[in-house]
This record gives structure tokens, C-alpha cells and sequence, in this order.
């Protein structure tokens, strides 16, 4: 009787640990939540300030017509040539990447097959099988009903604190799903 006192408590002291986390875990949902709104809120300031930014220069071309802005949207015949180079570098690399991979594979394979065709395969159920299932099959006697006497009485407090645990399950999936819908929409 001593051992299932101790046995209630450890579980009463596990609830309030698994309450506590429950809240933590809400309040860093929230932080995040706001974090969100304000990366959310930063990109318009930076456009805002673009735009400004640009009627500025405008301004200063007027009045000085020194500045001149290039259009990085139009390449020389240079900048795609280095780029094409570029590229035809990347796929050598990864040609012989890939090559070199295959050949390792090819061997790890070559190793290793013989290992697998010498295990030998099992059919039906050996007696340790049959002892492992009967250790998990029990006789009513009148130990086990004292134990499920037990089991009842725990029952309603446990699905109390289950439901503690589902109302804070369902509260984080509710601060968690609203920041996603914001990054969804981006």
C-alpha cells in the first residue's frame, strides 16, 4: 500500500512537471508568434524605405545629372561567358563525383552480398517464441484484482490529468498553427 502511495505521487508530480512544460512550451509559442509579426512587419519597412530612398536619388540626378544608375538586369557578353564556364565546371565536378560514388557502392555491394545469402530463414515458431508470448498471459487469482481494484480507483484522476494534457496539447497546436499560416501566405 506504501508503494502505491509513492507510485501516486510520482504521478501527481509528474502531472504538475508536465503541466509546467505545457505552459512554457505556450509562452515560447507566443514570443514566436510576435517575432513572426514583426519579420513579417520588416520587409514593408524596408520596401518604405526603398522607395524613399529612390525618390531621394531621383532627386539628386535631377539636380546634378551625375549620378547614373547602371541595370544589373543586362549582362555583358563577358558575365554570361564566366557564368557558362562556371557551370560546365560544376557538372565535370559533379560527373566525376558521381562516378567515384558508384564505384564505391559497387564495391560496398560486391562485399557484403555474400553475408546475406548464408543467413538462413525461419519458418513457424521456435519454443522461445512460445515462452515469450506465455510470460505476457496471466490467471486471474486474487493478487490481480487487487491490483485492478487499484487501477480503477487511479483511473479518474489519470484521465483528469489527461485532459489537463490535452487542453494544453491543443492550446500549443493552436499557437503553433497561427504563425504557419502567416509563413504559408509569404
Amino acid at each position: 500500500m506504501i508503494e502505491e502511495k509513492k507510485r501516486y505521487i510520482r504521478r501527481i508530480k509528474n502531472l504538475d512537471v508536465d503541466s509546467e512544460i505545457g505552459s512554457e512550451t505556450l509562452i515560447t509559442l507566443q514570443e514566436q508568434g510576435s517575432r513572426l509579426l514583426n519579420a513579417e512587419e520588416s520587409p514593408r519597412q524596408a520596401l518604405i524605405a526603398d522607395e524613399d530612398a529612390v525618390q531621394g536619388l531621383r532627386g539628386l540626378k535631377r539636380a546634378n545629372r551625375l549620378v547614373r544608375i547602371n541595370n544589373s538586369f543586362v549582362t555583358t557578353g563577358t558575365a554570361i561567358e564566366e557564368e557558362a564556364d562556371h557551370l560546365e565546371n560544376k557538372q565535370a565536378i559533379r560527373e566525376r563525383r558521381d562516378v567515384g560514388r558508384a564505384a564505391k557502392w559497387q564495391g560496398w555491394k560486391d562485399n557484403r552480398v555474400h553475408k546475406f545469402a548464408s543467413v538462413p530463414l525461419r519458418c513457424g515458431a521456435t519454443a522461445q517464441d512460445v515462452l515469450d508470448r506465455a510470460r505476457f498471459q496471466f490467471e486471474e487469482d486474487s493478487e490481480d484484482e487487487a491490483l485492478e481494484d487499484i487501477i480503477q480507483n487511479n483511473l479518474d484522476e489519470l484521465l483528469e490529468a489527461l485532459q489537463i494534457l490535452k487542453e494544453a496539447a491543443l492550446a500549443s497546436d493552436a499557437e503553433f498553427s497561427w504563425p504557419q499560416g502567416i509563413i504559408a501566405r509569404k
